[in-house]
């Protein structure tokens, strides 16, 4: 099982603007992402809109963002007006335009927000928009929250559901539509039905926005170079990303020209840990509330136990041939820790349900052994 980067450590300079081509069957399809990760000011254009006049917003480059460079929104209320609203818009410095980049069949939005000085539920936070000099916006969700949490909206496909925030036009999702800024904003109230003046500050960090193109099959809606498939359901791809993850500790997973390919990869200390994790289910409650014949317990302990020392005796060896005989010897042990289980299910003195989760987690320590490096 390989570690993946999150989303958020897909940093700005080399994806500011990414025009991705999949070729899958005769298709292809290209998707055009916006993003941010190293938020810099130098690259946003900042709109400030008020309703009456009750009050401000200001910005401050953080440097503990999710990781790397973040900005810190501060949003005032100070006035006590029977309604007063502030908006902050933020808007990228480069722009989609269905001319040049094609049209699109949906839009996905995404952020990492993270409270500063919060009370209720923060900022409201989400997708900005400016076309024809009009500013729309889509809440995506609110920032109460102290650690990092992903704000996410996808398959956004319908102009319906952004609220216009300034001018007068409306908004064109259309093949022929004028160009489209993208952003995000973040927003306060005071309503009419109670609330304060004051500051709300929050983070925003991993900003993106991706302009989805349409679909005429299934094929269109996968990536061979992460082995993710997907379905076309009107003209929209819903893409699900199956990966390589194939749940081993000791591989790395990795999806090379469409192919999962899967190499053993370990140390002694995983294997170690992975081996003391399953002696101290067997030493306490092997099947939960299930009782366990006891000298079956005591056979698997101690094929597992001997397997423990021939592992640390090649883990001190220098000789690379004893290593290997310790190794294969170990490996044997593990497979007769399995073969007893079964036997113990074959038998009816554990369950098989019980007998199916040992077996896989011994399985899965001797697969991890093949993997250990040699002197």
């Amino acid at each position: 099982m390989n570690a993946r980067p999150h989303p958020s450590q897909v940093r700005r300079g080399a994806t500011a603007l990414a025009i991705l081509s999949f070729v899958l069957a005769s298709s292809v399809v290209a998707q055009t992402r916006f993003a941010d990760g190293e938020f810099d000011p130098a690259d946003w254009t900042f709109v400030e809109v008020d309703t009456n006049e009750g009050g401000s917003v200001t910005t401050e480059p953080i440097t503990d963002g999710n990781p790397g460079a973040a900005l810190r929104i501060a949003v005032t209320i100070n006035t006590a007006a029977a309604f007063s609203q502030i908006t902050g818009v933020w808007l990228w410095h480069e722009t989609y335009d269905p001319a040049i980049h094609g049209p699109f069949a949906a839009i996905d939005y995404a952020d990492d927000s993270r409270a500063f000085q919060i009370s209720g539920n923060g900022h409201a936070t989400g997708l900005a928009i400016r076309q024809n000099g009009s500013i729309y916006i889509k809440r995506v969700d609110f920032t109460p929250e102290h650690a990092w949490t992903p704000k996410v909206e996808r398959g956004l496909t319908t102009s319906a559901a952004f609220a216009r925030l300034t001018g007068t036009s409306t908004l064109d999702f259309s093949p022929t539509a004028p160009p489209l800024e993208v952003g995000f904003y973040r927003a306060m109230s005071h309503p009419s039905r109670g609330g304060g003046t004051g500051t709300r500050t929050a983070d925003i960090d991993n900003w993106s926005v991706t302009f989805q193109p349409p679909c005429a099959s299934d094929a269109d809606c996968g990536d061979p170079a992460t082995c993710s498939t997907g379905a076309c359901v009107a003209g929209v791809c819903q893409t699900v990303v199956a990966g390589c993850d194939d749940g081993v500790l000791c591989t790395v997973d990795q999806c090379s020209a469409g192919a999962c390919e899967h190499t053993l990869a370990t140390d002694f200390a995983t294997v170690g840990a992975l081996l003391e994790t399953v002696l101290a289910r067997i030493e306490s409650s092997p099947c939960g509330t299930e009782t366990v014949v006891r000298k079956v317990v005591r056979k698997v302990r101690k094929s597992l136990n001997k397997a423990r020392m021939r592992l640390t005796r090649a883990d001190r060896t220098t000789r690379e041939r004893r290593f290997r005989r310790l190794v294969a010897k170990a490996q044997a042990l593990l497979a007769r820790g399995r073969a007893l289980i079964s036997t113990a299910v074959g038998a009816g003195l554990i369950s098989s349900a019980c007998g199916g989760e040992l077996t896989a987690l011994i399985a899965e320590i001797e697969l991890c052994v093949g993997g250990l490096p040699a002197p």
